[in-house]
């Protein structure tokens, strides 16, 4: 691996890492502002506590259900980007490619139907593109771009 392209590598986990903090706050500030919504909701609809608790407990079963099977999307993906990366050194093509990723975006916008906002939608997605491309920056073999 030459110099450069691990000094480039670097550069990209550090920019990830400090992105990461921001997108985790604004993430929690949005579900934050959904949760609440849903507890006025709930409250309003004269919901008693036992029915309140019950709706946590069998809610946070449900998401860590989600959230296994989101892992398991994620690594499929990762897979993908992997065999990408193969066919992008092969083509010595750049890692980076921004008409592609705008593409990404317009296809899960697009296919959006809610109720996680766009932007939010949007930021969790670039972050998924930004794990794929140092990914595919640190299978790449000495040479490719």
């Amino acid at each position: 691996m030459t110099l450069s392209r691990l000094f480039r590598i670097s550069r990209q986990r550090l920019r990830s890492a400090s992105r990461k903090d921001d997108l985790d706050a604004e993430l929690d500030q949005e579900l934050g502002f959904h949760f609440e919504q849903l507890v006025r909701e709930n409250l309003a609809e004269g919901m008693t506590p036992e029915e309140a608790r019950r709706l946590l407990e069998d809610s946070r079963a449900k998401i860590d259900s989600l959230d296994r099977k989101l892992v398991d999307l994620l690594n499929e993906r990762t897979r993908m980007a992997a065999e990408i990366g193969q066919a992008k050194s092969v083509l010595e093509m750049q890692i980076l490619e921004p008409r592609r990723e705008e593409s990404v975006f317009r296809n899960v916008t697009v296919h959006n139907h809610g109720p996680i906002p766009n932007d939010a939608l949007k930021r969790i997605y670039e972050q998924i593109m930004q794990e794929m491309r140092a990914l595919q920056g640190m299978k790449a073999t000495p040479g490719d771009k």
